[in-house]
């Protein structure tokens, strides 16, 4: 559970860090999605990073849709 919270924590603090604490949690919360939907705990840092990759994959198509949302209406 070490590697998990290691993750998880540096995870949540670089998308804190790059796109705020709203988006930091929906990202967590995608990141513990992922987790649940796993069969047992990963056993290496490799397993554990394809969840923050699948979680970043989450956090991008967000993003650009947020950004997308952004420029239609400022058009």
């Amino acid at each position: 559970m070490a590697m998990a919270e290691q993750e998880l924590s540096a995870f949540f603090n670089a998308v804190t860090q790059l796109f705020g604490s709203q988006e930091a949690v929906l990202s967590a919360e995608d990141w513990l999605h992922e987790l649940i939907e796993t069969d047992g705990l990963p056993t290496s840092t490799r397993e554990w990073r394809l969840f923050t990759a699948n979680a970043s994959a989450r956090l991008a198509s967000r993003v650009n849709a947020s950004s997308l949302s952004t420029e239609f209406t400022m058009a």
